[in-house]
């Protein structure tokens, strides 16, 4: 399996604060059958969290040596969340924003109330810079529950749509996991992650959240939106 969409680089944001958490979170997946990660720092523009990609990547090189030296069968690949902001296709051209491993898709995070205004033509230009767009955990975004015609207008532009596990069990609460399975059933639902965040952890070691959507949603959709997609 594949986490395309994980904070288990130390340091960099609000995930693994140091190299002992992020190799606790380094087993974890490796016992869950998972050996792929890829490496999403929070990168949010005139923000608290502006990793340069230089800065990432020797991060996450770091991490690998270390985990190979101790036999932790995880291989890390890096990218960044990034958050909207007008001058992401400028920044992505200069190569300071990463995309998803050598996909060319770039994650950009759902905002938590509205969408800005203009984001059409702000999608548009980054469709020019990138290979395409992933959404993360758009569930989460009241602009979405509020207006069914939005979402609508983000799968029309060719935006995919990257549903966390957690919500399909109600980590986020009962409105987020009402949200995450009607994406499911209108079939626009392209990928699984786990946006693994060290605080997290424990909650999603104890509950067994890989298992818990396996059996809700089916092993053979399961693996098709964590490995296939």
């Amino acid at each position: 399996m594949i986490d395309m969409h994980s904070h288990i680089l130390p340091g960099l944001d609000d995930g693994a604060n140091d190299l002992e958490e992020s190799l606790e979170m380094a087993r974890w997946y490796a016992s869950t059958g998972c050996h792929e990660v890829v490496a999403t720092p929070h990168y949010i523009p005139n923000g608290r969290w502006t990793p340069s990609a230089v800065l990432v990547r020797e991060t996450a090189a770091k991490l690998q040596t270390v985990l190979d030296s101790l036999g932790i069968s995880l291989r890390i690949h890096v990218g960044m969340e990034v958050g909207l902001d007008a001058n992401l296709p400028t920044l992505l051209r200069r190569g300071e924003i990463l995309t998803l491993g050598p996909s060319g898709y770039v994650l950009i995070e759902a905002p938590w109330q509205q969408f800005p205004y203009g984001w059409e033509t702000l999608f548009y230009h980054l469709l020019q810079e990138v290979r395409g767009i992933v959404l993360a955990h758009p569930e989460r975004c009241l602009a979405l529950h509020l207006d069914a015609g939005l979402t609508r207008a983000l799968i029309d532009h060719g935006v995919l749509f990257q549903v966390n596990c957690g919500s399909f069990m109600g980590a986020y609460g009962k409105d987020v996991q009402k949200m995450a399975f009607s994406l499911f059933n209108q079939g626009f639902l392209h990928c699984f992650a786990l946006d693994f965040h060290h605080r997290d952890f424990l909650v999603m070691r104890t509950n067994d959240y890989l298992g818990e959507v396996q059996r809700v949603l089916g092993p053979s959709c399961f693996f098709e939106l964590m490995e296939s997609n």
